[in-house]
C-alpha cells in the first residue's frame, strides 16, 4: 500500500483532504519483543488506544507503543496485519 501523497508522475498532486483524513486513520506504532524494537508501523485507527502489552505461553513479552504520525518510511497495514507479522518474528 502507498501513502496518498506518492503520487505518480503526471498525475494530480494531492489535495489537503486526502492527507488530513489519512493522518486521522493512521497512527505511527513501535513493536518490541522481549524489549528489542522489530520495526515502526502505521497502523490504520479507529481511534481504539492500539497501544498494548502481550504476553505469550512461551514467555514472549510484546509491548506496541503508539508514538504519533506515519512517516513515509513506515509500512502500512492493519492491526491484524500487525498481529500477524508480530506473531511470525
Amino acid at each position: 500500500m502507498k501513502y496518498p501523497w506518492e503520487v505518480e508522475p503526471g498525475k494530480s498532486m494531492l489535495s489537503i483532504d486526502t492527507y488530513m483524513a489519512f493522518m486521522d486513520s493512521h497512527v505511527r506504532v513501535r513493536a518490541f519483543k522481549n524489549g528489542v524494537q522489530l520495526g515502526t508501523f502505521s497502523i490504520t485507527s479507529d481511534g481504539t488506544d492500539l497501544g498494548a502489552e502481550i504476553s505469550l505461553q512461551n514467555g514472549a513479552l510484546y509491548k506496541i507503543v503508539v508514538s504519533g504520525h506515519p512517516i513515509t518510511t513506515d509500512p502500512i497495514m492493519t492491526p491484524e496485519e500487525l498481529a500477524n507479522y508480530l506473531l511470525t518474528k
